[in-house]
């Protein structure tokens, strides 16, 4: 059985608590996934946008743009 659930989260330190406490259980997830987005207008409509670390605008201004996402 497979099951997928998504998540985004403004607070990175909540982010990754959340993360390990997922990963401490026993016998619960074999895989937990998390990933970083670009937080801009629009972003609920194109949840696909991601950091690209070549932008050199985008990279400077990351720490106050950054969502991260559980999945």
């Amino acid at each position: 059985m497979v099951k997928w659930i998504r998540v985004l989260y403004s607070d990175f330190s909540l982010f990754s608590k959340d993360q390990e406490f997922l990963i401490s259980f026993a016998d619960s997830f074999d895989y937990i996934e998390g990933f970083v987005i670009i937080n801009r207008t629009g972003l609920l409509n194109n949840w696909r946008s991601s950091f690209n670390p070549k932008d050199p605008i985008q990279a400077s201004q990351f720490n106050q743009m950054e969502k991260h996402c559980t999945a």
